[in-house]
């Protein structure tokens, strides 16, 4: 089985040859449009995450803070 069962389905081969078999091009789009969607969201959440851990980091380093202070 294809990891590539949608693609598979679209292609079309150039002489008998699967090696060099081609998509439509409103197909190759549309794999883009959906990379791209995707590659956008992975980096929301990538930049969540980043947000998440410096606001982490912040309040670790604030409570070391206040009990420091609050030993002397």
């Amino acid at each position: 089985m294809s990891d590539t069962p949608e693609t598979d389905a679209q292609a079309n081969s150039v002489f008998g040859n699967h090696l060099c078999a081609t998509v439509l091009a409103d197909f190759a789009r549309k794999l883009e449009r959906e990379r791209d969607e995707a590659r956008k969201y992975l980096k929301w959440i990538h930049d969540l995450a980043e947000s998440q851990k410096k606001w982490a980091f912040r309040n670790i380093a604030k409570e070391g803070l206040m009990k420091r202070e609050g030993a002397e």
